[in-house]
């Protein structure tokens, strides 16, 4: 199988594979035209690769998928790790795309299917809510710096306090349209995460959202990655001697979301009752006891979303 390598910038769509015994290098636009141009200078029945770069690389993918083609979307970070690993020096487009059919090559990434339309505007949403809540924390230590200052502009107050008080309602009704357009797609699904102790509404949602209805993973170890609640042992020999940690390489919101139900989940959820128990009587730190709670629901929503059941103890012990 030839695989192609795309590095994809917002005007142009750098294609490169090897094939009959040499490299081909190619540069269309990133437009519906330079697409059919690249499909058609293409081998027949070639696999694509290129990085997730944003919005720039969705009306590339998604055309392929609908003209039946195989596709990769991978990881950026995945892809500067190759790189890194064959100590690559060149940084054009041209040599990123090689380096790109190169990963393809050697790794044979899982193929891409498409979040539904539904998911792909709540995932806007989410983000739009996102931002707004960091423009909210910016606006509200501003403000709480000029009031410790020594003058005071009572208009620019004012003024902060309007753009907070807009921002909060926009937070709210970005809120209420989430967990309404999930219970509209997704209501079964919703109720049964409801149903696991120590899951709360906006944590589903954002199970849901982020995970596309649970659709994008085989597995909970996939899951547990991509959340980035995967430990990580640091020891090497008897100089090196850490303590195992999280790797931080996932979705930081869902993360939190499910770090701060870990406390309920430790008090009322039967399965994280009893890891927490345990962990505390071993003498392990709260932090610790947390992230493993975390992990824990996060296995028992994967067990809820793949069985259609809603939680019991029998299915969400192990």
């Amino acid at each position: 199988m030839t695989y192609i390598g795309v590095d994809v910038s917002k005007l142009t769509i750098d294609c490169a594979w090897f094939f009959e015994g040499r490299w081909h290098h190619h540069r269309y636009a990133n437009s519906l035209k330079g697409f059919k141009q690249a499909l058609s200078a293409a081998p027949d029945g070639s696999h694509w690769v290129m990085e997730a770069t944003g919005t720039y690389h969705q009306r590339l993918s998604y055309f392929l998928h609908e003209q039946q083609c195989r596709l990769s979307v991978v990881n950026p970070l995945s892809i500067k790790r190759y790189g890194e690993m064959k100590l690559r020096r060149a940084k054009t487009d041209k040599a990123d795309a090689k380096l790109i059919a190169e990963y393809g090559m050697s790794e044979a990434p899982k193929v891409w299917r498409p979040t539904s339309p539904e998911i792909a505007k709540l995932k806007q949403l989410e983000h739009w809510r996102q931002e707004l809540m960091t423009t909210y924390t910016r606006l509200t230590n501003q403000l709480e710096a000029m009031n410790h200052s020594v003058y005071c502009s009572e208009s620019v107050v004012g003024l902060i306090g309007e753009q907070l008080k807009l921002c909060k309602q926009q937070i709210k009704a970005c809120e209420q349209e989430l967990q309404q357009s999930v219970q509209k797609w997704e209501g079964e699904l919703y109720q049964r995460l409801l149903s696991i102790p120590g899951i709360g509404p906006k944590t589903a949602c954002h199970l849901i959202i982020l995970t596309d209805g649970f659709r994008r993973f085989d597995t909970v170890k996939q899951l547990i990655a991509y959340v980035g609640l995967a430990s990580r042992a640091h020891s090497s020999g008897t100089s090196i001697a850490g303590s195992r940690a999280i790797v931080k390489s996932g979705t930081n919101v869902l993360r939190k979301l499910l770090y701060l139900c870990s406390w309920t989940a430790s008090k009322t959820n039967p399965g994280c009752r009893q890891l927490s128990e345990r962990l505390l009587v071993n003498g392990k730190p709260g932090k610790l006891v947390c992230v493993a709670v975390a992990s824990k629901l996060l296995r028992q929503a994967f067990a809820v979303a793949k069985s259609q059941r809603s939680f019991d103890s029998e299915l969400c012990m192990g």
